[in-house]
């Protein structure tokens, strides 16, 4: 019984889990570290194309399924600018990759 008594107070109360808005955390914890790798990717890409290519490769690999449950959760609406700021750069750092190894560039 004791175990049943917090499920069924969040049954009657369902906006007691909902506290506060988590939009700040998810900034934290999932867009700044992803627009810093991004950042740090950038320049990766330009002095060690091979290398910055595998890294922007898997940065955008590792966006996808992130993008996917921000999308589904709704932080998207209100905190997806730091998403797609890391992916546009990560973007670019993929194409100045391939750019100076299509040239031969080591």
């Amino acid at each position: 019984m004791r175990a049943r008594l917090p499920l069924l107070a969040l049954w009657l109360l369902p906006e007691t889990a909902l506290g506060s808005d988590p939009t700040g955390l998810f900034v934290l914890l999932f867009g700044l570290p992803a627009v810093i790798a991004a950042v740090v990717s950038l320049p990766l890409s330009y002095w060690v194309p091979k290398v910055g290519a595998a890294v922007a490769g898997l940065l955008l690999a590792l966006h996808l399924p992130l993008v996917w449950w921000a999308k589904d959760v709704g932080y998207l609406k209100s905190a997806g600018g730091w998403i797609y700021l890391s992916l546009s750069v990560t973007a670019i750092a993929l194409m100045i990759s391939i750019a100076r190894l299509s040239r031969g560039q080591p």
